[in-house]
């Protein structure tokens, strides 16, 4: 776990996830949050929200169509959201 990762779980902040990336290329977007990637920590839902708004229209701005799809079914999800850790 990177050191802004457990910041943001000592804080009780917030994850910017993706989801899993299936062999056909096509992310997994129902596959449980347990096997998503955590790809940042945020101290709030509105700067994670923020971050995935303006990662998206940099992207899209920049011609990097397969990142912007990523970020268009990432989610923001509270670092103790009990679906993170699985069954």
């Amino acid at each position: 776990m990177k050191l802004h990762h457990a910041a943001a779980l000592a804080l009780g902040g917030w994850y910017l996830m993706t989801p899993p990336l299936q062999a056909n290329g096509r992310y997994e977007k129902s596959a449980p949050l347990s096997r998503w990637r955590v790809e940042s920590g945020f101290g709030s839902r509105e700067d994670c929200m923020k971050t995935i708004a303006d990662l998206i229209e940099r992207a899209s701005t920049q011609g990097r169509r397969d990142d912007a799809e990523e970020l268009k079914v990432a989610k923001c999800v509270s670092t103790d959201d009990p679906r993170i850790k699985g069954d």
